[in-house]
């Protein structure tokens, strides 16, 4: 039986809650966990807007290297998607809007070269981790809860599995812990500050977060840019 998965994503807001939103980083963490892994955190991470007809949806992207070489990508979610593939990204100050992202539903990625050398010139990138992520590592995740201040959140893999029954065409990586809505398209990052998975949503039955393996990010940086790979926008504006 599939399990029912839920977005992390808030659900097509309208379009008067992009407004006002705050963009300043601001940890949860407790006193004294201000962990070097959240400051490499907020140098990569960006809230990002996706746009379809007249609502919006926000959630999170981060600029990371690509593993072979000094290629610099925009990730996120491809649910975070409209039609057109593009996302309005925030960086300090300023917003620009995104080329159409190379999307593929099946693994529910997104990624953009262009986009990345943006973020890229203001933030530093994260690395993508070599290895898999054992179950019972310590991890971190970031994102924008509410399309808010940017927050990191502590959890542990409790497994890596094929996530056809999460609905992902690829390995996901289930992690215990506490997240939110516009946690959608954040990374996760392991005790070196280094990318395992990207988060997606959770399992109502289990409770548990479902991110997707670092290594489908990866197959997707070397499928070329500006491409849709069985992308299903998230609405249409058709009726």
């Amino acid at each position: 039986m599939a399990a029912v998965v839920l977005a992390l994503a808030p659900a097509w807001w309208p379009t008067r809650t992009e407004a006002g939103i705050e963009s300043h980083a601001a940890s949860v963490l407790g006193p004294g966990e201000e962990l070097a892994v959240v400051s490499r955190a907020r140098q990569a991470t960006v809230r990002v807007v996706g746009r379809s007809c007249d609502r919006v949806a926000v959630g999170t992207g981060f600029a990371v290297r690509h593993p072979d070489g000094p290629a610099v990508a925009l990730v996120t979610n491809a649910h975070l998607l409209g039609p057109d593939r593009r996302l309005k990204v925030d960086l300090p100050g300023r917003r620009f809007l995104s080329d159409p992202m190379t999307a593929d539903s099946g693994v529910d990625l997104a990624v953009s070269a262009s986009a990345g050398e943006e973020v890229a010139a203001e933030l530093r990138p994260l690395h993508l981790a070599g290895d898999r992520p054992e179950v019972g590592d310590e991890v971190v995740m970031a994102g924008y809860p509410g399309g808010r201040r940017m927050e990191a959140r502590q959890a542990r893999v409790r497994a890596v599995v094929g996530g056809r029954p999460y609905g992902v065409d690829g390995a996901v990586v289930l992690l215990d812990g506490a997240t939110a809505l516009g946690y959608s398209g954040g990374p996760v990052l392991d005790r070196s500050g280094d990318v395992v998975a990207v988060l997606r949503g959770y399992d109502a039955a289990t409770g548990l977060i479902i991110a997707i393996h670092g290594q489908e990010v990866v197959e997707l940086l070397s499928a070329g840019t500006g491409v849709a790979l069985q992308f299903e926008p998230n609405d249409s504006c058709e009726g």
